[in-house]
């Protein structure tokens, strides 16, 4: 008799130790589920107006010269494509914008000469050609 109460009692203890581990399964689930619900709707309600994600978004004119002009829009305040991209040369030329064309030349050319397509095989340095040589083109049009 004492066998099988010992025997019972184990086997209560093992079936209730899985439904603890299924209840704790099934509980993260739900939860895992709901938290995913609530990250949908917060990443839908990020769409405010005025953003690209929204219906309403509107790409910035170009103005006559093929320029980004700065104007207000109904949501943001744009600033000109050439500003930015023109902060982005210095950058990329590892230069200031308070550095002289002499000096800036000078430096474009020691880089494209180890980056040159001729000198440097590899497809990351004719990106950086690519690169640089934009940057320098882009510095040109800005200083003029």
């Amino acid at each position: 008799m004492a066998e099988l109460v010992i025997i019972s009692t184990f086997y209560a203890f093992i079936l209730l130790w899985k439904l603890l581990k299924y209840s704790v399964i099934l509980i993260y689930q739900i939860i895992y589920f709901i938290l995913k619900i609530l990250a949908n709707i917060f990443a839908w309600s990020l769409m405010f107006p005025g953003t690209k994600y929204s219906g309403d978004w509107e790409a910035p004119k170009v103005d006559k010269d093929g320029n980004y002009g700065e104007y207000e829009h109904k949501y943001k305040y744009y600033r000109t494509q050439q500003k930015v991209k023109a902060e982005s040369c210095y950058d990329v030329l590892g230069v200031s914008e308070d550095d002289d064309l002499a000096t800036i030349k000078k430096v474009y050319r020691s880089l494209s000469k180890i980056y040159h397509p001729d000198v440097n095989n590899s497809k990351l340095a004719e990106e950086k050609f690519k690169k640089i040589t934009d940057a320098w083109e882009q510095i040109q049009k800005n200083r003029v």
